[in-house]
């Protein structure tokens, strides 16, 4: 039997993609992985201890095509973890795998030529961004070799968090923007507050597009019946999925202040409106 097209989810860390990608795991047939196979923080499994920072597999060596290969194809347990879903279909032959990967932002042509998988890319708006890895207590990278190979200037950008993630927003999305694959049909690049603020019909026009088919849990995370709990963000939590999209998606701008949207707005502008031009429209 002819294994399905897996998905791989991808977007800068904090962008959404554990929630776009649990989302298209309500699918019937489909497997999300909790684990993000190209994740070089410690303790990850950073592609089988193959890399160590951001990276763009351009030179893709044939232990990490064996390595891919066999993630994609639900075969290595250890990317398994506590936000995949429905882990267990993974290695079945008639099951469509979803990768939920943030890591391989910079590597999509390489990695969807090697596993044969269908590319989705999700943006947020940089100040989400930004609020995110405020709540978190997180800083941006800007020394990482492939950052600063993208933006010679990055890691020289003023110690303040919102001139490092416009810096860091930019080149990501940038370095996306840049390639070829993007405007062929061969990646679905998404705007998760459209696709938020765009409740069932949007998430059913998408999955129409993927060749996977809603069920009753996609309408329930795609409304207010998602928000059986506090709407609240637990902050001690990595993510939190028990909340209203539609709510979630402009909720970053009551935690910035005018200047610091200005500001974020200015640096990133030209770059938001460039992937707000090419985003999937349904």
């Amino acid at each position: 039997m002819r294994r399905l097209e897996p998905l791989i989810v991808t977007g800068m860390p904090r962008s959404g993609t554990t929630w776009l990608g649990r989302l298209l795991a309500t699918a019937p047939g489909t497997s999300m992985l909790g684990r993000e196979p190209m994740n070089p923080r410690p303790g990850q499994y950073a592609l089988a201890g193959t890399v160590s920072g951001w990276t763009n597999l351009d030179g893709i060596t044939p232990q990490q095509k064996r390595v891919l290969r066999r993630v994609y194809r639900g075969l290595e347990p250890k990317v398994l973890g506590r936000y995949g879903a429905g882990q267990w279909k993974a290695p079945l032959p008639w099951t469509r795998v979803i990768v939920k990967d943030p890591y391989a932002l910079l590597s999509l042509d390489a990695v969807t030529r090697v596993t044969g998988a269908r590319a989705v890319v999700v943006f947020r708006h940089p100040g989400a961004a930004l609020t995110s890895y405020r709540r978190m207590g997180w800083s941006v990278d800007l020394d990482d070799p492939l950052i600063d190979s993208l933006s010679p200037a990055a890691s020289r950008v003023a110690a303040d968090d919102v001139a490092q993630m416009a810096t860091y927003w930019s080149v990501l999305y940038g370095e996306l923007l840049s390639s070829e694959s993007v405007y062929d049909g061969k990646v679905t690049v998404v705007s998760h507050g459209a696709l938020a603020r765009g409740g069932m019909a949007a998430a059913g026009r998408l999955f129409d597009h993927l060749g996977i088919v809603p069920s009753a849990r996609t309408v329930s995370l795609m409304s207010a019946e998602s928000s059986r709990s506090s709407p609240d963000v637990d902050v001690s939590k990595l993510h939190n999925l028990n909340r209203d999209p539609a709510v979630v998606s402009d909720a970053w701008r009551m935690s910035l202040n005018s200047d610091e949207i200005a500001r974020i707005e200015n640096a990133c502008g030209e770059i938001l409106r460039q992937l707000e031009a090419i985003a999937w429209k349904g």
